[in-house]
């Protein structure tokens, strides 16, 4: 009777263990094919990140040249206006700090 039992789990084991490793790889991979695309989509989001910064630099930089040459604002801007835009940037720019470009 132990041996039937014994013989019974070794055939279901046996059946078993293919689909048990097919399941366990399909996972691994699934697993590696997800953690690829993540870090995919973070270098993209890294670039993206990196580019509004050095676009938001220029912007300052603009700007400031921009006051320096019309102190009294223009276009219907006042200075205030302008240099209110110019902190604001400013803050925005600050606030990128921890993104290494």
């Amino acid at each position: 009777m132990m041996a039937s039992a014994h013989n019974k789990f070794s055939r279901v084991t046996t059946f078993a263990f293919p689909y048990v490793l097919i399941l366990v790889t399909a996972m691994f991979a699934l697993t590696l094919v997800t953690s690829l695309n993540a870090k995919d989509q973070a270098d993209t989001n890294h670039a993206a990140l990196c580019a509004f910064k050095v676009d938001l630099a220029a912007r300052i930089d603009q700007g400031q040249q921009f006051l320096r040459k019309h102190p009294e604002g223009a276009f219907g801007f006042s200075a205030a206006q302008i240099k209110l835009q110019l902190e604001n940037q400013q803050r925005t720019y600050r606030s990128f700090s921890s993104v290494d470009c």
